[in-house]
């Protein structure tokens, strides 16, 4: 599997047509380029979920099928994974 090296332009076009999901019958959930992120409270925490079932494989997934992802809370990068 190939990866796709996106432009700023087109990772902002891909950006400016994200969808919203409601949370009728379920989670909320916000897509882009096919990865769907679900938010919702949980025990009293907020919980985010990441599901990568439809997502386009050459914009999201690595070379070893790894998925490269960077988290922030408040600005500050709670995870990182190149």
């Amino acid at each position: 599997m190939f990866r796709i090296e996106l432009s700023p332009e087109a990772a902002e076009l891909i950006e400016d047509a994200a969808k919203l999901h409601s949370g009728t019958g379920g989670h909320p959930a916000i897509e882009v380029a096919g990865v769907l992120v679900f938010l919702y409270i949980k025990d009293g925490k907020v919980q985010v979920s990441v599901d990568l079932d439809t997502a386009i494989p050459e914009v999201t997934f690595g070379p070893d099928r790894d998925v490269p992802l960077h988290i922030t809370v408040q600005g500050q990068t709670v995870f990182d994974a190149p």
